[in-house]
């Protein structure tokens, strides 16, 4: 499928009424029915830059085994999703910083790594390949520049290398970046949107794992760290943010905006006094496997002091620029994965524990309730809210599985909310 007028068309979303006569903010489910629907992850806006669409994922589904996974696209302005994609294994999926192309990278017929560029507002597709096999390795995390040149993902080229893997769609080339072993292993990695060529990403210091390779704990002993690779310089640097900076990192992250600062999340105690009591593990707070499918709320069951604790000191780092001291934010709510706006003014998070999401203004340090998201905030990331703003900052765009099963849902956001945020 390759021009609009060729895609599925449905229309699902359904007007749930006004959420919070206090704050004026009203709820718009996007999808419905059996399929898993996700709005992908909080570190980037996946909408195009008039506010108008954005895309989601819907998930394959026993309950649905006709429908494979594929991605769509939402319109505000007629309430239809419309079908984009269905590419199979996919590697990573990600938006150009000018909101204008959904990129995602999947193996052509051949054995190459196609990355697909889609124009998020008339769905026009343009295909680059990139001669890489499949003993590569890539991994699930994308970022790609706004000129549509490089995309980099991560890759396990060979037994226990983990590294940065950059795509030059010009020449068909690749480059592997860096070695951090099984560190590398859950590296969300974010592009910096203003240009600089910064990629952000996440080292898990001592990560451990099941027999079967999947993670366990990746917060131990020091924390999650974050590095700087300059896909131009081709240099790596850290940041000050975790261990022994701040307090340990969750590791969930956004740039703020263009203004070439981010925002993180964070653990106010110490992760080694945690982990004596057997509770800190990879998919939440957990000693083990049985544990974890027991509990789906994942902080409030099982560390309610640490809770607490986290709520009155903040839980979000903010450094305005990579070589400063973070600035503490989020007071009153232990937040999980935050989203900063494109103009950098505002951030939004889930919280842990308490199934809300939370609005602030980094100016101000103000930060209210948003909405219920109604997330469980489960281990399998389907159940968790990562919400992040549309362009505009009229919109937040969330998952939510109140229902049952994840669906997609959309925040409207009146500018009286935003002003209050400001103090005007």
């Amino acid at each position: 499928m390759t021009g609009a007028e060729e895609r599925i068309a449905t229309r699902e979303a359904v007007y749930r009424g006004p959420n919070d006569p206090n704050n004026g903010v009203s709820l718009l489910q996007i999808t419905s029915g059996n399929s898993p629907c996700t709005c992908i992850y909080s570190e980037i806006s996946y909408g195009d830059a008039s506010g108008r669409y954005f895309i989601y994922k819907k998930h394959a589904s026993p309950l649905c085994p006709e429908l494979p996974e594929s991605y769509w696209r939402f319109d505000f302005e007629k309430n239809e999703n419309v079908f984009v994609a269905s590419p199979g294994e996919v590697f990573g999926c990600t938006v150009t910083p000018d909101q204008k192309n959904f990129v995602y990278t999947a193996w052509d017929g051949d054995g190459r790594a196609a990355v697909h560029y889609i124009n998020i507002a008339d769905l026009s597709e343009e295909i680059k390949y990139i001669e890489a096999g499949r003993s590569l390795g890539l991994g699930c995390a994308n970022a790609a520049t706004e000129d549509g040149r490089y995309v980099v993902s991560h890759a396990k080229p060979s037994p226990g290398r983990r590294c940065l893997c950059v795509m030059d769609t010009a020449t068909g080339k690749y480059e592997l970046a860096g070695d951090y072993g099984t560190d590398f292993c859950n590296p969300h990695i974010v592009l910096d949107p203003s240009g600089s060529g910064d990629v952000l990403f996440q080292v898990n210091r001592n990560a451990t794992f099941y027999p079967d390779g999947t993670p366990d704990k990746l917060f131990l002993p020091e924390g999650p760290r974050h590095d700087i690779y300059n896909i131009y310089s081709k240099k790596f640097r850290s940041t000050h943010a975790g261990y022994p900076y701040t307090c340990a990192l969750g590791g969930h992250s956004s740039w703020l905006g263009r203004t070439g600062g981010y925002v993180t999340n964070g653990f106010v105690v110490d992760l080694e006094e945690l982990a004596k009591g057997g509770i800190i593990s990879a998919m939440g707070f957990f000693p083990d496997m049985e544990r974890r499918e027991k509990s789906p709320d994942i902080i409030s069951n099982y560390y309610p002091a640490h809770l607490e604790m986290t709520k009155k000191t903040g839980s979000l780092f903010v450094l305005d620029r990579l070589e400063d001291t973070p600035s503490v934010y989020g007071q009153g709510f232990y937040c999980g994965h935050p989203n900063a706006s494109r103009d950098g003014k505002y951030f939004v998070a889930d919280v842990l524990g308490e199934h809300l999401l939370v609005i602030g203004s980094f100016a101000a340090g103000k930060i209210e309730i948003l909405t219920r998201a109604g997330g469980s905030m489960g281990g399998a990331m389907v159940t968790q809210p990562v919400p992040w703003f549309m362009p505009g900052n009229r919109r937040v765009i969330f998952t939510s599985d109140d229902s049952g099963i994840p669906q997609v849902c959309a925040a409207g956001i009146p500018q009286s909310l935003l002003d209050g945020l400001d103090g005007k």
